[in-house]
């Protein structure tokens, strides 16, 4: 029987072979993230506070806010997959020869799981580490990407992500958009998660070298 990854990694190979097409250099692999996940990803949780009457016998007792221990959310290793999209470019080595050369132009990340907690979880501004920073040493140091997308699928949602590096650390990735940057694959928001991954696919790459990677350029129709 057929693993809820193994599933999701069928659908996310799908997706990206559909909106990065070999026919405009882009190629699709399987890659690893234990640089970032060798043990799993943990997810910080929101921290409970509770009410504590403070004081003496001879004082009128005060109420005071405190903040329980914080709390994590783990998602097994086996439970995490990934991959890369590359681009193909000619590069000239000189003496007048050139060579194809394929360029990782993005990555995508899967987590599976049953998203039971996810109420709980840390927001992105205040966690120390996020769960989209699992694209960060793809996207940064394997890739040298200065700025670009990464996407990352969730339990059954879609994520999708600006990486800035030259940003502060802690804001290396952000929401790709204001709006609709989290979508559940359900039906009502296939129009949705359709706009946002063509968007994602149409963005130039910036790297760290000054390189500019072209994004997917929209087919013109053609009328039958």
């Amino acid at each position: 029987m057929e693993s809820h990854l193994e599933r999701a990694k069928r659908l996310a190979h799908a997706l990206l072979k559909h909106y990065y097409p070999s026919c405009q250099g882009f190629s699709v692999e399987p890659t690893s993230l234990d640089d970032m996940a060798r043990h799993g990803w943990t997810i910080e949780e929101k921290q409970v506070e509770y009410l504590v009457a403070r004081g003496n016998k001879k004082k009128k007792k005060k109420l005071h806010t405190v903040k329980a221990e914080p709390t994590y959310h783990t998602i097994p290793k086996d439970h995490i997959a990934g991959f890369v999209v590359k681009k193909q470019y000619v590069v000239d080595q000189g003496y007048g020869t050139e060579a194809n050369v394929n360029i990782p132009h993005t990555y995508l990340a899967i987590m599976v799981d049953d998203l039971t907690k996810m109420g709980r979880w840390q927001s992105m501004r205040q966690a120390d580490v996020h769960r989209g920073d699992i694209l960060t040493y793809s996207l940064g140091v394997q890739a040298k990407v200065q700025r670009g997308p990464g996407i990352l699928i969730v339990g059954n949602y879609i994520e999708f992500y600006q990486y800035n590096n030259a940003g502060p650390r802690s804001l290396f990735m952000s929401p790709y958009a204001k709006e609709h940057w989290s979508l559940p694959m359900d039906e009502s928001n296939i129009i949705l998660v359709n706009q946002m991954f063509e968007a994602v696919a149409m963005t130039d790459i910036a790297y760290q070298d000054g390189m500019v990677g072209e994004g997917v350029r929209k087919e013109p129709s053609t009328l039958l």
